[in-house]
């Protein structure tokens, strides 16, 4: 969607509240690069899924076939445990080159998962169940605010329903961070850490998560 001026930290935490997904967007400039990348590899017969897989993720080794198509790409990615960030394997932390339009100063990033996060039968519009929810959350809390120490009103996060879902085959949740006081660097430091892996893993033998 293409915004004309910026969302301000509040009014998406108030949306993502609502689940009014579908009115965040891009600024002009975010979105037409956005749609001239799709057109180049388009072009290129390059699956956006199989290009992320290879040259993102790096799911799939480099000398993959490039030209796979989404599902024959998505059909040789297997998780290695079936429960949601239990091996760091299944998961990926990537920063969104095609970033919402936000007035804050903010990091958007993409954690990309592997096992399946199914839309809730319940739900009209393809959202996750109560479950899954929590068990992101849980995910957010212990890699962002107890292992990088980020406050938990700076962070954002959803997954976004099906029928708004740009990159339909590979499950993927959107997190924010907002980096307004981060003067001196340190908390994009952190997180430099943290992107390019599958970050902390969940421990089933607690209490908590083992009612997941």
């Amino acid at each position: 969607m293409l915004l004309k001026d910026p969302l301000t930290w509040n009014e998406i935490k108030k949306l993502v509240e609502d689940y009014d997904l579908e009115k965040l967007g891009r600024s002009q400039t975010q979105l037409i690069s956005y749609q001239n990348f799709k057109k180049m590899m388009m072009k290129k017969n390059v699956s956006l899924t199989t290009n992320l897989m290879i040259n993102t993720m790096h799911w799939l080794p480099p000398e993959t076939d490039i030209h796979l198509s989404t599902e024959e790409a998505v059909d040789l990615i297997k998780y290695k445990d079936p429960r949601p960030f239990a091996n760091p394997d299944d998961t990926f932390i990537s920063v969104n080159k095609f970033p919402y339009y936000i007035k804050e100063r903010t990091l958007h990033l993409l954690v990309w998962v592997k096992f399946p996060m199914l839309p809730d039968p319940n739900s009209e519009i393809g959202d996750i169940d109560d479950k899954m929810k929590q068990t992101i959350e849980n995910y957010i809390q212990l890699n962002f605010v107890q292992k990088l120490g980020i406050k938990r009103d700076h962070l954002i996060w959803w997954k976004n329903y099906a029928s708004i879902q740009s990159i339909k085959s590979i499950p993927h949740v959107h997190v924010l961070v907002n980096l307004e006081d981060d003067i001196d660097g340190s908390v994009q430091k952190n997180l430099d850490t943290i992107i390019g892996t599958g970050g902390l893993t969940l421990d089933y033998l607690d209490s908590t998560n083992c009612k997941l």
